[in-house]
């Protein structure tokens, strides 16, 4: 474990939330729900997701909300191809096929669903600043234990390991996990199977999101995310094996 390598994934990390952050900030959340699942999905897809079907509640169309969603999650595969791009281009290539695929499927749900509705303005969404001494040293004490849990897992289970690994790892977060296997392809593991790994926790997390929606907004603001949902896991499969293997 390097220390000074660590700190640098994780600044890494966190310019690309901030960057994120300020663009929320400068452009201002009454600019829509699309634009601030675009922009807030850069910094957390799944605690955009998470905010936006708390206020499904609150009066806000349902469609557009459930727009905003699939916008948060497609816009998680971009960040995910991007992070391996700069540390792993080889990852980068066997990821680009399956990520973009679909983030375009997500998008274009939640283009149908837009029209369905009209932009409304978010004023009550708010993002913390992702740049904070506490939030980086919270990111960095969970990537230094993805990256000790990824070693073990390989050691004791061999490749299954790190693929359970990431799927469990996939539930909270995808960057920790994706730097992690980008790091590994560099020669510890095949590049496919680091691809296999981050694509097993992009899928996890898309999954899971959904579930959390369902849960909190209930069925009427899930039934117009599970169909895009299941279509975008059905896509990441197919490609996933027809790609990547």
């Amino acid at each position: 474990m390097n220390p000074h390598e660590l700190w640098w994934l994780v600044v890494l990390s966190a310019v690309i939330s901030f960057a994120a952050y300020c663009a929320v900030k400068i452009a201002g959340p009454e600019r829509g729900i699309l634009l601030a699942g675009v922009l807030g999905g850069l910094v957390s897809s799944t605690g955009v997701s998470l905010h936006l079907a708390r206020l499904a509640g609150e009066g806000i169309q349902r469609n557009i909300i459930a727009a905003g969603i699939l916008v948060a999650s497609a816009t998680m595969f971009v960040r995910v191809l991007f992070l391996a791009a700069v540390l792993n281009p080889g990852l980068a290539k066997l990821l680009s096929l399956p990520t973009f695929a679909m983030a375009l499927w997500l998008f274009a749900a939640a283009a149908v669903r837009t029209r369905k509705s009209e932009q409304a303005a978010l004023d009550s969404f708010k993002l913390h600043n992702p740049v904070e001494l506490g939030q980086a040293l919270q990111f960095g004490l969970l990537l230094a234990l993805i990256i000790l849990a990824t070693h073990a897992a390989r050691a004791w289970l061999g490749e299954a390991g790190i693929y359970l690994l990431a799927a469990i790892s996939g539930i909270a977060d995808v960057d920790a996990i994706t730097i992690s296997m980008s790091r590994l392809g560099l020669g510890e593991v095949s590049v496919r199977s680091a691809a296999f790994a981050v694509l097993a926790a992009t899928m996890v997390n898309t999954l899971t999101k959904g579930t959390l929606v369902a849960i909190i907004a209930g069925a009427k603001t899930a039934v117009p995310i599970a169909g895009p949902i299941a279509g975008c896991l059905l896509i990441g499969a197919v490609l996933s094996w027809w790609w990547v293997y």
